[in-house]
């Protein structure tokens, strides 16, 4: 999705124009509903699947164009934490993974995105979302 069929991590990553191709657009448009009909391998523990599944969601924002795109992409790192059963499990990784998912929202979006992800993070249900949130917005690290 970065780089483009037939190159390799050492190539230069695709141009938005590139990205802009009918063929890109179809996987790009595709992926989201694999990752979403993705399941956990036979056996694979919980918390090995949450990570791969935000590591997958990380490069999908990556990969994705700024505009409509980053912002389904933003929309579903928002929802992605409570749609785990790992946080029952441990949520002192849960939250780490809360943490990395934020900062990269941060890094790779607009400031009006991160401040929608937040938005969402607060409205999720999820009280420990809803106090991250919060304290993002009224503590703002440096």
């Amino acid at each position: 999705m970065l780089f483009g069929e037939g190159h390799d991590l050492l190539s230069e990553p695709l141009s938005d124009t590139q990205k802009n191709s009918l063929e890109w657009r179809t996987r790009f448009d595709d992926f989201p509903r694999q990752i979403d009909e993705s399941k956990p391998g036979v056996g694979e523990p919980e918390y090995r699947y949450f990570y791969r599944k935000a590591t997958i969601l990380t490069a999908l924002l990556g990969a994705a164009l700024p505009g409509a795109d980053r912002e389904r992409v933003v929309s579903r790192f928002a929802r992605f934490p409570g749609s785990s059963n790992f946080q029952g499990e441990s949520i002192l990784g849960w939250f780490a993974q809360v943490e990395r998912t934020g900062t990269a929202v941060k890094e790779l979006s607009s400031a009006q995105q991160y401040a929608k992800f937040l938005s969402l993070l607060k409205q999720s249900g999820d009280p420990v979302l809803a106090v991250y949130a919060l304290r993002i917005q009224t503590l703002p690290s440096n």
